[in-house]
């Protein structure tokens, strides 16, 4: 293994759905179609996400031959949901 320079990782699964040929451009016509019924207006946007109170970015920078740790007094796993509502006006 190391004369052919082969080093063991981390396998990772991608998911790739079967297309049907076709149809996507089908699906786009109803969509726009019953899209064009309703009035923009009117529409209200409600979108719902979790944030978690220590939330960071999951790299960073250090010398080189240190680790990077970022040190916190606060519970890393404390969890909200924030719910966010827009309008038109």
């Amino acid at each position: 293994m190391k004369k052919n320079k082969i080093t063991r990782k981390r396998l990772r699964n991608n998911y790739y759905p079967e297309k049907r040929k076709g149809q996507e451009k089908q699906d786009l016509q109803t969509f726009y179609k019953t899209l064009k019924k309703y009035n923009y207006k009117k529409t209200i946007s409600i979108d719902e996400t979790s944030i978690y109170l220590n939330m960071t970015l999951t790299y960073g920078r250090s010398k080189s031959g240190t680790r990077v740790i970022k040190k916190t007094t606060k519970y890393p796993f404390k969890k909200y949901n924030l719910i966010v509502a827009i309008a038109y006006n």
